[in-house]
């Protein structure tokens, strides 16, 4: 997507304006002021008509110190979220790499074990027991090596699937060397271990950005900005989140949920 600012003070400075298109002031706009639809997955398009109607506060524009920040902080969101995105596809070539092409189908592995198993594998809540068995409320029991089965999560995750079938796990290829997926889930261990902490720095860089943008509205009075800053907790606001890292937002939102007259609030 290419946005062109129309304010020519700001056309030099395209990572101020992603600050701002992203910021906590605008979601709230967009999506509680202008019903910017919060579709499927909890995500949105911004449309030319929603971002020319967003409204952009004075010092943002006028005030070099509030641009230099919002720069200086998007560039830093900007890198983190990339050294994600590459992590997740580095790890992957490396994973295939191991394996190669002696992969087979999980279904096909002589410790597999499908006749207890119903339902789809919900990756964020699904476990792997030390006996061999994946389990999950809904699931019943898929048995297995507890190497292979943990390959078969950690693998699905790296790939930003957020669950599998009976027919998707039935037919997830596994290196058919026991060693090789071994070392493929050490290596997918060691940046599970690591990536919350880059997410985590995403979020606090994320979040300095929502307060120099929200202090920007100097129109606001402090009640309505702490009201913004509540709403975004809730529903549906809580569930949309800046798509900036592999996996963001991924989850099925229920039905829209907007509280009465809010619209016209702020």
């Amino acid at each position: 997507m290419i946005v062109r600012s129309p304010l020519k003070e700001l056309n030099d400075y395209p990572y101020v304006m992603a600050a701002l298109i992203n910021s906590l002031p605008t979601r709230y706009y967009a999506f509680l002021m202008l019903r910017a639809g919060v579709v499927q997955k909890g995500y949105s398009h911004f449309y030319s008509g929603v971002i020319g109607n967003l409204p952009v506060p004075d010092g943002i524009f006028k005030d070099e110190g509030i641009r230099k920040k919002l720069d200086n902080l998007s560039h830093q969101a900007h890198q983190i979220a990339k050294e994600m995105v590459d992590g997740d596809g580095n790890l992957l070539k490396e994973v295939d790499s191991l394996a190669g092409k002696d992969l087979v189908a999980f279904a096909h592995l002589p410790q597999t074990d499908l006749s207890g198993y119903f339902g789809r594998v919900d990756l964020s809540t699904a476990q792997v027991s030390e006996e061999g068995e994946l389990r999950h409320e809904k699931l019943g029991v898929v048995k297995g090596h507890p190497a292979v089965l943990q390959y078969i999560l950690s693998r699905a995750i790296l790939e930003g699937k957020e669950g599998l079938s009976k027919a998707d796990l039935e037919s997830f290829p596994v290196p058919k060397d026991l060693k090789t997926c071994v070392v493929a889930l050490e290596r997918m261990d060691i940046w599970a271990q690591r990536k919350p902490t880059l997410s985590g720095k995403l979020r606090e860089v994320e979040a300095e950005i929502d307060e120099t943008v929200l202090a920007a509205f100097i129109t606001l009075t402090e009640d309505e900005r702490r009201y913004m800053v509540q709403r975004t907790k809730e529903f549906p606001l809580n569930q949309v989140l800046v798509r900036d890292e592999p996996g963001a937002a991924t989850k099925q939102l229920p039905v829209k949920y907007w509280k009465t007259g809010e619209r016209y609030r702020v």
